[in-house]
């Protein structure tokens, strides 16, 4: 579960998505790379800043992740998942413009996205 678009994208090839480190979600390891970063640290903003709209979005979004998982032998293929990742790249843009002109430390809020809760809970009492 939780396989959603930029998860999907992560799967392809290394010289392409560019896997920066393993993360972790729901207490299991995930590839991470800097749009998946990125996507979260954008959702995180959102939820804080507008929960409402937030909250909208992520039940429309979740029906896209039901889709995804039904299907995800078909994400295992390398050259589907680059696609996925070229695809999202825009939506990137948009979401670092968002993060950049919303948030004070966007790059802090980037890097803290998928360690283990009891790390960031650390690392946010080091910036207070």
């Amino acid at each position: 579960g939780g396989h959603f678009l930029c998860s999907v994208g992560a799967n392809g090839h290394h010289h392409i998505v560019k896997p920066i480190r393993y993360g972790e979600r729901r207490g299991k390891p995930i590839i991470c790379n800097r749009q998946l970063l990125v996507s979260n640290a954008f959702e995180e903003l959102l939820q804080e800043k507008l929960p409402t709209i937030h909250a909208f979005i992520r039940k429309r979004y979740n029906k896209v992740g039901d889709a995804i998982h039904q299907y995800y032998h078909v994400f295992n293929i390398k050259l589907i998942s680059d696609g996925i990742y070229l695809l999202m790249k825009p939506i990137e843009l948009f979401f670092l413009i968002t993060l950049y002109t919303f948030d004070r430390y966007p790059e802090n809020r980037i890097a803290v996205q998928y360690l283990k809760v009891e790390d960031r809970k650390h690392i946010k009492m080091l910036h207070k």
